[in-house]
């Protein structure tokens, strides 16, 4: 629909994808299970599960144990918090810079659809009449044929159309079924 915003999904994507390889590589680099979380209140950042965590020995290897504190976290890692379930998270620089590409790219999508969004509104206000007339066509229509319908399955008189439809001592069907009342209403609808 527009050239323009087509390209600027397209980056936010890209975008995506770049904080999902940096997660990646500080996953192997660490030996650690990492996945990419969002919230809108801290933008990306990364979330180490309860049970994904490892501590690095002095030799520069890594030994997986079942729970990892966030004093065991490099410096490199950013505000890091600790839920109570266990799960951390935290946030590198790399991902705080990519995060507000991706904020930058999300503004502009939204002003570029809300540009698309009032131009086509601005189409259909001229065209709007139409589809009131539209909508009114098709409930009479259903009418006539609900109308139709029931006089053929039930033998009741099939109305008759012109420029003037009169319903005159019709029976409410509803009360009729289900034989609580027996009821005439006086209906008059004129087309």
């Amino acid at each position: 629909m527009n050239g323009v915003l087509d390209v600027a999904r397209r980056a936010y994507c890209e975008i995506v994808d770049d904080i999902e390889e940096t997660v990646a590589a500080l996953s192997e680099e660490h030996g650690v299970s990492m996945r990419v979380a969002f919230s809108s209140g801290r933008g990306y950042y990364v979330q180490i599960p309860p049970q994904g965590g490892a501590r690095r020995r002095a030799g520069g290897g890594s030994v997986t144990r079942a729970w990892l504190t966030v004093r065991d976290l490099p410096t490199s890692f950013l505000r890091p918090q600790q839920s109570k379930s266990g799960a951390m998270s935290f946030t590198t620089e790399a991902i705080v810079q990519t995060d507000q590409r991706a904020r930058e790219v999300l503004r502009e999508i939204s002003y570029m659809s809300n540009e698309v969004v009032q131009a086509l509104l601005g189409e259909v206000r001229g065209r709007i009449g139409c589809l009131y007339k539209l909508s009114e066509v098709i409930a009479s229509l259903d009418v006539a044929l609900a109308l139709a319908e029931v006089s053929m399955s039930r033998g009741y008189v099939r109305p008759t159309f012109g420029p003037h439809t009169a319903i005159l001592e019709a029976r409410y069907l509803y009360i009729q079924c289900s034989a609580y009342h027996s009821m005439v209403l006086c209906l008059k609808l004129e087309t």
